[in-house]
């Protein structure tokens, strides 16, 4: 199966293209300023801004499927511009999704959790949105757009962690970098989520692939936690000290835009589907522990 990657030297990108060779699949990624560096992977400099480019990209490499994961995953830079948010959230992957259809190949968009306004626990798939932010509101009309040209697409709704490359860390990267430095951090008490690593949340979305699924999919962690909790949880798990751990207040960050304090989602639809558990922090810890030890 070939496979279209967009935003392949990014955190969700590289990750996935990594294990879709591991697997066998013929990997096609597309970048914009860094370039993809794996084996086995045909990589492709390219803006996506450009219609006829991607015209002309899903034509020349007829991909079975598409994985869209480009983004401005900066919340704040977001806010602070609209129009590249609503570009690359909402026009780049109706277009992608357009032409997916037209060429008969399966179209993946990867969404978020930061679509509502945090006042709930575990978000199901057909609860209304209601994005206090540009970053959620340039996301939520994409996912409407996708689905709306092109009915069969996959929208999934994630947020995950795990090993990044030095351009763009995850949250888990931030919290051991700085432990490991014995640098202190302030990490917040009032925000919660449902984290799933990225080894787990790539083999799901390859499962999803492989079924054949459309429509819209919580795929998350099975694990509701506060950040301050989970970065608790991951110093403990790696023997780093969890004493140089802060309480933070996310009303007190003077953040840019303003954020959910509650995105954990509900994965009931998704583990009726596959017929199994979403994978527990421990268990994605473990994952993340070996990765570590490999790349060391």
């Amino acid at each position: 199966m070939k496979w279209l990657i967009t935003g392949a030297s990014g955190l969700l990108g590289n990750n996935l293209c990594k294990h879709l060779t591991s697997k066998g699949h013929i990997v096609v990624g597309l970048y914009k300023s860094h370039s993809v560096d794996i084996i086995n992977v045909k990589d492709i400099k390219m803006d996506l801004i450009d219609p006829a480019g991607i015209r002309d990209i899903i034509s020349e490499t007829a991909p079975d499927v598409i994985v869209y994961t480009a983004g401005l995953t900066n919340v704040d830079a977001c806010e602070n511009n609209m129009e590249l948010a609503k570009l690359l959230h909402t026009d780049v992957p109706r277009a992608m999704a357009v032409e997916a259809k037209i060429h008969r190949s399966q179209f993946v968009s990867i969404s978020t959790d930061h679509l509502w306004d945090g006042k709930k626990a575990f978000i199901t798939e057909d609860t209304p949105a209601n994005p206090i932010n540009t970053y959620a509101l340039t996301k939520h009309l994409g996912e409407k757009e996708v689905l709306e040209v092109n009915p069969k697409s996959l929208i999934i709704r994630t947020n995950f962690f795990g090993l990044g490359r030095p351009w763009r860390n995850s949250f888990s990267d931030w919290v051991i970098k700085e432990l490991t430095s014995e640098k202190s951090i302030a990490v917040f008490t009032d925000s919660f989520f449902t984290p799933i690593g990225l080894t787990e949340l790539n083999q799901i979305i390859e499962e999803l692939v492989l079924l054949k699924a459309s429509g819209i999919y919580n795929v998350a962690g099975g694990e509701r936690i506060s950040k301050y909790k989970f970065a608790h949880h991951l110093a403990n798990h790696l023997g780093l000290r969890s004493d140089l751990i802060k309480p933070s207040i996310i009303l007190n960050a003077k953040l840019s835009a303003p954020r959910p304090p509650d995105m954990s989602l509900s994965v009931e639809k998704i583990e009726t589907l596959l017929g199994k558990k979403m994978p527990t922090l421990n268990e994605c810890f473990e994952t993340l522990a070996l990765e570590i030890n490999t790349n060391q």
